[in-house]
């Protein structure tokens, strides 16, 4: 592994401020190794000569003094579902082969703001809802954990390659668990941001009601970092007192794998252990979002209605399949699924109130097998993901440790709305006090 591909983010940005490295070196290690592991389908498209001017333009300005913030030189991959000036952006989907955007998503510019050199387009599911394939055309992104197992969508590509050191932070979306679920299986730290938070604009359409960019990293350092000019707003302060948590009840943990459970038990026990205070959270109806979550799939459908009439032969036949039964969602449970939404968001807030997150574990099993995608296996792993995407409350997955079979177990903070900068401080208090190796996977 090249060296400085492997070091901490602190370390990073510490030989970049000091000009130890230069960042036409650091982008020059990515795309070798991105190269070099080509075989996991993490991008769909490397802007090699982009990232290069990129790179020559921040060490300039580096060199000069002009330090635009911690994101400055960071090597990026952006999900595919996000336009970057002149370069395809096909949602994953045939539908959309040979658009090639004229501008920026404002998420993106925002992290061109910010200093980031953008690698490339990573790879991701069929229109955010799709099927994952391991080769091919249209590959998805393998989990470079364990060949057998799925990097699960949507943002597959961007956790494959975030875990791979293939890029230090990747760019994703969130709807339904798309940036938390595969984070979890690929073991790095994911964050879903408050909902309406960040602008969608130069996204393609997915849920306007629940859908949100999120970031990928190995670290929450680096998540923070690309977090500011993201959001446009500071970073709270380091934390330096333990916090109150909130366990879930055991009624809303449902089964769990066994290393799951572990897992959760050992995380608790180890904030408990550095001063947390953890309380019960009250009985919170998480499985009532599931019908309710799936009603929302008619603004998918509604999203897709006219391409789908342009270009149906281009829809893989699941898609089609899968957007016809969205959009024959009655318009009764469309509407229900807001008083849902309600009463769910009402709830967490309940259990928020006296606490700084709600601890839940991030899946209910350490991954799916590519034999099991699609299966009807597939949603209930998302369980403690989806409901979060009804109420808008801001979740960030940090890996806890692996399992036997080196399959990363983790778990999720949920914070309240709009304090997406406390969360991702907290995270790195959790952070500490756990022992997982953000090395990129060898």
């Amino acid at each position: 592994m090249s060296d400085a591909i492997g070091l901490r983010f602190a370390e990073l940005r510490r030989r970049l401020d000091a000009r130890e490295l230069r960042v036409v070196d650091l982008v020059e290690q990515h795309l070798g190794r991105i190269e070099a592991l080509a075989d996991l389908h993490a991008y769909t498209l490397v802007d090699a000569d982009g990232a290069r001017a990129a790179a020559a333009a921040a060490d300039r300005e580096l060199d000069a003094g002009a330090h635009r913030g911690p994101l400055h030189g960071i090597p990026i991959g952006v999900k595919e579902a996000w336009e970057v000036e002149g370069l395809p952006a096909t949602n994953g989907s045939p539908a959309f082969a040979g658009h090639v955007a004229e501008r920026d998503a404002t998420v993106v510019a925002r992290l061109r703001a910010g200093g980031a050199v953008v690698l490339g387009m990573q790879a991701m599911s069929e229109n955010a809802i799709g099927d994952l394939h391991r080769d091919g055309p249209g590959a998805t992104g393998r989990n470079p954990r364990h060949p057998d197992y799925v990097s699960t969508g949507s943002s597959s590509g961007s956790a494959a390659a975030t875990a791979a050191g293939l890029a230090v932070v990747s760019l994703g979306s969130d709807g339904g668990g798309s940036v938390r679920g595969p984070a979890a299986a690929a073991g790095v730290v994911g964050l879903k941001p408050t909902e309406t938070l960040l602008p969608a604009d130069g996204g393609y359409a997915w849920t306007f009601s629940m859908s949100t960019a999120g970031l990928l990293a190995r670290e929450v350092a680096a998540i923070e970092a690309a977090f500011g000019p993201l959001a446009e707003t500071a970073p709270a302060a380091p934390r330096s007192e333990a916090p109150r948590l909130a366990a879930l009840h055991p009624d809303d943990l449902g089964e769990l794998a066994p290393g799951i459970a572990a897992a959760y038990r050992e995380a608790l026990a180890a904030y408990r252990a550095a001063g947390a205070t953890i309380v019960e959270a009250p009985f919170v109806d998480l499985a009532s979002a599931g019908p309710a979550w799936f009603a929302r799939m008619r603004e998918l459908a509604h999203a897709h209605e006219l391409t789908l009439l342009e270009r149906r032969a281009r829809y893989s036949e699941a898609m089609r399949g899968f957007l016809a039964a969205a959009a024959a969602t009655p318009l009764a449970e469309y509407a229900a699924s807001f008083a849902t939404a309600d009463r769910l968001r009402a709830a967490v807030d309940r259990v928020l109130a006296d606490v700084d997150a709600l601890l839940t574990p991030a899946t209910p099993t350490p991954g799916l097998r590519w034999e099991e995608w699609p299966s009807e296996l597939v949603f209930p792993w998302y369980r403690f993901c989806f409901p979060f995407n009804l109420t808008g409350h801001p979740g960030l997955t940090l890996p806890w440790a692996l399992d036997p079979a080196g399959l990363p177990l983790a778990v999720t903070l949920v914070g309240r709305h709009g304090t997406d900068e406390a969360l991702l401080a907290l995270g790195a208090w959790c952070e500490a006090r756990g022992s997982f190796d953000p090395t990129p996977v060898p």
